[in-house]
């Protein structure tokens, strides 16, 4: 009973994220931050608690959590104060959630994202001009995208960003340089390490590492 009153206070703050309008089916989109959907917990700026399954979608950056057999976005985002996966922290910045990976003074936050390429078109003679980066949502033109098969010749993309608290704002750090401009006073010590031990961009885990080591 208990559980059943707390999805219904929860169905307040949420937009529905399915559809039943007809989709090809082709290819299932891999769209989730996580294999499989996980009790989490959502934690408002009241202090109020609700525990449902969630899931973080890459392609639209929505929070999204499953009742009665459907796929729903958390809403008024405004109200959110911390939500948890997988003992994990996400928090809501604007309209997205970021990760907040480290809990260090200067914290690393992962904007986790991923962008659909529709296919090259051919313009005769063998040769293909690059589909434009396109979002899913854009592709979809509504929440349907939770129930969308895509063709197979459609590509994705990481568009992963990090980012670094820095006084209530966010600073991006897309790449070495930038890491080195946050920590100007430790850019001897922050090269050393990131030579020894390999640190490169294409992981969180490198990331996290080095954002730890700068603290």
């Amino acid at each position: 009973m208990k559980k059943l009153i707390v999805l219904s206070i929860l169905a307040i703050f949420v937009t529905k994220a399915s559809s039943q309008d007809s989709i090809p089916v082709v290819r299932e989109v891999q769209d989730y931050l996580f294999k499989d959907f996980a009790q989490g917990t959502v934690r408002k700026k009241t202090g109020e608690l609700f525990q449902v399954p969630l899931n973080y979608n890459t392609l639209t950056e929505e929070m999204i959590f499953e009742k009665d057999g459907q796929k729903l976005a958390l809403a008024q985002l405004q109200d959110i104060d911390t939500v948890y996966i997988n003992e994990r922290v996400f928090v809501p910045v604007g309209k997205v959630f970021y990760e907040k990976a480290t809990n260090t003074a200067r914290a690393l936050y992962i904007e986790h994202k991923n962008d659909i390429i529709p296919p090259g078109k051919n313009i005769g003679y063998g040769t293909y001009q690059s589909g434009s980066v396109k979002t899913i949502t854009n592709l979809s033109g509504t929440h349907r995208l939770y129930s969308l098969d895509v063709p197979m010749e459609y590509k994705f993309t990481n568009r992963t960003t990090y980012w670094l608290s820095n006084g209530g704002a966010f600073v991006a750090l897309k790449n070495m340089r930038s890491v080195l401009s946050a920590f100007p006073e430790k850019s001897a010590a922050i090269k050393a390490f990131v030579k020894t031990n390999n640190i490169s961009f294409a992981k969180d885990e490198a990331v996290i590492k080095l954002i730890l080591f700068c603290n």
